[in-house]
């Protein structure tokens, strides 16, 4: 991941974070999409069918963020330290795989 898209993840997670409950389904639908759009680059290398089925994982769970929000909560928070494990140990040199790294993250993030 490049410095530019590094820096926009943090200010769109910082302003879904200032928002509160009013835009949980859209932290939902952001960290479905960089979760599935991550996990797509690692195992396929990438792509255009990476990038819509991610779009289409965000929509689903954003759909279901505003019917269960106690149960996608949980799934959120798994999925939001699989994504964000990697990304913060990258920065400090660790490399142990990303599947590793993205298993320890969620089990975490739950």
């Amino acid at each position: 991941m490049d410095w530019i898209s590094f820096a926009l993840s943090i200010l769109a997670g910082l302003l879904l974070l200032f928002a509160r409950r009013r835009f949980f389904w859209l932290v939902v639908a952001l960290v479905a999409f960089l979760f599935t759009y991550n996990l797509f680059d690692n195992l396929f290398g990438g792509g255009w069918l990476g990038l819509i089925v991610a779009v289409v994982a965000g929509m689903i769970l954003a759909w279901l963020a505003t019917k269960f929000i106690k149960i996608v909560g949980y799934i959120a928070g798994a999925l939001a330290g699989s994504v964000g494990l990697p990304i913060f140990l990258s920065l400090f040199g660790i490399d142990w795989g990303w599947m590793l790294m993205a298993l320890i993250g969620a089990v975490l993030g739950f």
